[in-house]
């Protein structure tokens, strides 16, 4: 194939670009599972992780199969996906925060924490969209919108205490 090929070819992509970023959102939730059922083993509570990871499961499988049907196609596929790993992801946490005798607003005030960084990822990413109206796919555009988000991040985080703390020890340590 020659170049000119390559470079004709080269939005072939786009059919599976939103899905790609659903599932890199689903990845944020699939990060925090390690640490989550590391510690259930280690209090002998395996068999609640196995239950939540097949529930999760099953949800997914019928979360692909009716979307599919309904007329989705990859993108309700990623949406499932995506939407089983909160699932498993809260479940577990739930749990972990159950066991250290955390009262149910304390639990949710917990969880919202955890899913704070993404959150405010996801809606500095659309706003930014909208505020800058540029074509994605420009290297420029993505690369301005990549270093405003990184900053408008940082801003926000600072306003979490526990947050604010690791990112000031991190500036001290290169400081």
């Amino acid at each position: 194939m020659s170049l000119i090929g390559i470079f004709n070819c080269r939005w072939s992509y786009m059919p599976g670009l939103i899905s790609a970023q659903l599932l890199i959102i689903g990845a944020y939730f699939s990060s925090l599972l390690r640490n989550g059922a590391n510690y259930l083993i280690s209090i002998n509570e395996q068999s609640k992780f196995i239950k939540y990871v097949v529930l999760s499961a099953f949800i997914n499988i019928i979360g692909n199969y009716s979307l599919v049907h309904l007329g989705y196609g990859i993108n309700g596929i990623a949406i499932s996906t995506v939407f089983s790993s909160f699932l498993l992801t809260t479940l577990l946490w739930f749990r972990i925060y159950k066991s250290f005798d955390f009262d149910t607003i304390k639990i949710l005030r917990s969880l919202v924490e955890l899913y704070f960084p993404i959150f405010i990822m996801i809606i500095i990413g659309r706003l930014l969209l909208y505020i800058f109206s540029m074509p994605v796919l420009e290297l420029k555009s993505s690369v301005i919108i990549l270093l405003v988000a990184l900053m408008i991040y940082i801003c926000l985080l600072m306003i979490i205490p526990n947050y604010r703390l690791k990112i000031c020890s991190i500036i001290k340590k290169t400081n």
